[in-house]
């Protein structure tokens, strides 16, 4: 038998989920006085970008929850789980691309263009639990908030894209010197 059973969480990934759902609840509350500018959607997608799809879902779930207990829950949270979910989902499949994962600036504008489609499946999502009678009306209400959001993520991702470069690089080196000592 194998006593040294590799767990999919060992204690090291748990700290950083930590850390990281931890930055995002303060982020997000540290700017509660601006109008959907906060850094966790920013963090969210650097954490796809840098690190894994299922890190940053994880740390959006946590992240959205613990501050929705302070701030309030309601039936809102479904709608931001959805678009937070669909958000990560669009960056992760969008930064595969070798010309993106190459530009930081590319990376960027991205990051804008998910806050404006995090609004666009807030308001799809709010629309249909509250049965209101047209979407375009609801949504084209709420654009300044979304272009804010999307401002927020452009500026928050370029601020702490170094960051997640020097937190990310040893990981990367030291899994590539696990697959290499697998191979040998």
């Amino acid at each position: 038998m194998n006593s040294q059973k590799k767990s999919t969480f060992p204690i090291r990934r748990i700290t950083h989920l930590a850390l990281f759902s931890a930055a995002c609840i303060v982020g997000r509350l540290s700017f509660t006085w601006l109008p959907n500018v906060q850094p966790m959607s920013a963090i969210l997608l650097l954490l796809v970008c840098y690190g894994s799809y299922s890190d940053a879902m994880i740390v959006a779930v946590i992240g959205l929850l613990g501050t929705n207990l302070y701030l309030g829950m309601g039936s809102w949270t479904i709608s931001q789980l959805v678009a937070f979910t669909c958000m990560v989902t669009f960056f992760y499949i969008v930064t595969r691309l070798p010309f993106v994962k190459r530009h930081i600036m590319c990376q960027a504008v991205l990051a804008f263009l998910s806050g404006m489609l995090y609004g666009f499946f807030v308001s799809l999502v709010e629309v249909y639990l509250y049965q209101l009678p047209s979407f375009w009306a609801y949504y084209l209400q709420g654009i300044v908030f979304d272009m804010l959001h999307g401002s927020g993520n452009l500026v928050f991702y370029l601020l702490l894209t170094p960051v997640y470069r020097r937190l990310f690089q040893p990981v990367a080196a030291r899994i590539k010197g696990e697959q290499k000592n697998q191979q040998d």
